[in-house]
């Protein structure tokens, strides 16, 4: 009994060891804290204006409530633990956003052919809300960790998309569509009411999904697509570049289709040693026999 007590503090003490390492590195990862003072600091109720440029910091508290209009440039940055709420005549050229609380983006804060350099990290209690009608077009590089949610718009990126395992991104709007132009790497959940579009024309080689991904629409890609996870798609699957999916034992990929699937591309095609993967195609026979 005492030696079974004995393993059983052993392994607590083990958790315990973990879970804290886990928490320190995640909060080297992604956190709100800030070396230096803030150049202003947002308590309460604002509406003021701020051009945040080099080397200024915007500071919202967990009791700030921020409504005014910014403009962020250089190596400016915000950090939000409370809400942030910007008016649509702000405007976002370089710079970081870190959030730790909710942001409220009513109006496109990046409209397509802007050019613009914004780190935006979502924090594992953040939450980051698109209104509807407000389309996405992220130049950059977003890295998210909490939840974000995009209502009625449609989400592309040219730049790169980190959603880790904590990571929730859901797209609204049956007519609209997600789309990444650049990288995507997936450990979390992405459930997209829309159509799916990949085309991996950025900053790494391929996608890397060991997530879910929820399409409840159409899926089509024109890059280099990676999965060891599901890819549930409620309609049409179709495939013009390359998609592979994990070469060790143990681990598979796989697309579910309910509409039909086209492949005019590879399919699991083999690495840079000559392996296959283990990729599954299920695609409800549709069109009859597969392809």
């Amino acid at each position: 009994m005492e030696k079974k007590f004995k393993q059983h503090l052993k392994l607590l003490f083990i958790a315990v060891v973990f879970s804290l390492h886990y928490q320190t590195l995640f909060s080297q990862i992604c956190n709100c804290s800030f070396s230096g003072s803030a150049t202003w600091t947002v308590s309460g109720n604002s509406s003021t204006n701020y051009s945040v440029g080099n080397n200024q910091k915007l500071y919202i508290t967990s009791t700030g409530n921020y409504t005014g209009t910014i403009t962020l440039s250089g190596s400016g940055a915000v950090y939000n633990l409370g809400t942030f709420s910007p008016s649509s005549s702000s405007t976002y050229t370089s710079g970081t956003i870190r959030n730790c609380g909710t942001i409220n983006w009513n109006t496109t804060p990046f409209p397509d052919g802007s050019s613009n350099s914004i780190y935006i990290y979502n924090c594992e209690n953040g939450i980051i809300n698109f209104a509807s009608g407000s389309n996405v077009y992220l130049q950059y590089i977003l890295k998210n960790y909490g939840i974000i949610n995009v209502a009625d718009g449609h989400f592309i990126t040219y730049g790169c998309l980190i959603n880790y395992a904590t990571g929730k991104i859901k797209q609204s709007g049956s007519a609209r569509y997600f789309d990444v132009w650049g990288t995507l790497t997936n450990e979390g959940a992405i459930e997209v009411l829309g159509g799916f579009g990949y085309r991996n024309w950025g900053c790494a080689s391929s996608s890397n999904n060991t997530g879910i991904i929820t399409i409840d629409k159409d899926f089509f890609n024109l890059g280099t697509f990676y999965t060891e996870c599901t890819v549930d798609i409620k309609r049409d699957f179709r495939n013009d570049s390359y998609i592979f999916g994990p070469t060790t034992y143990g681990r598979w990929g796989q697309f579910k289709v309910a509409g039909y699937s086209a492949n005019y591309g590879r399919f699991n095609i083999r690495n840079e040693y000559g392996q296959l993967g283990y990729l599954d195609m299920c695609d409800d026979d549709h069109p009859p026999g597969g392809w």
